[in-house]
């Protein structure tokens, strides 16, 4: 089995949050490809829906999931124009199902 995954150099541990999907914003392949490259940059998508992400007063994040057409993975959360949190998730057209 093929797959992409994010890795870290002697992580203290994988701390996984709870988190609930908003909304699902697709792009096209060409927006998503710039989006992986330039995570930082202001993005009129995650401008639109800034009142979605957030994180509560229970420490749950509330987020896009952001997708690109013909691609499988990226999960975003919290912050205007470009994502000071966000998590890769993988494969998360299964989510969508």
């Amino acid at each position: 089995m093929n797959l992409q995954a994010s890795f870290e150099h002697k992580p203290s541990d994988f701390s996984l949050r709870d988190c609930v999907i908003e909304k699902t914003v697709k792009l096209s392949e060409q927006e998503f490809q710039a989006f992986l490259n330039y995570p930082l940059r202001d993005y009129d998508f995650l401008a639109e829906h800034i009142d979605l992400m957030r994180s509560d007063g229970n420490g749950t994040f509330h987020c896009l999931l952001v997708t690109g057409a013909g691609l499988k993975r990226w999960h975003a959360g919290g912050g205007l124009g470009g994502i000071p949190i966000a998590a890769m998730l993988p494969m998360c057209r299964i989510f969508l199902l």
